[in-house]
């Protein structure tokens, strides 16, 4: 095990009130793509997002 960040998931623009969503954001790096880590991450933070924060959507921004 090492120290090394191979990605990142970001949750912002969190709206409350009667929508109570959010934006996410994520990427992984290249050479560990198709390893099954990200798919393992996205799973927890959808759980913590609609347990945890009362979340009712999650949304991937549009740029």
């Amino acid at each position: 095990m090492n120290d090394k960040l191979i990605g990142q998931i970001t949750l912002s623009n969190i709206v409350r009130g009667v929508g109570q969503f959010a934006d996410m954001g994520y990427f992984i790096d290249l050479g560990e793509q198709n390893k099954g880590y990200m798919t393992a991450a996205l799973r927890l933070i959808l759980k913590y997002s609609f347990q945890s924060l009362g979340l009712h959507r999650i949304q991937e921004p549009f740029y």
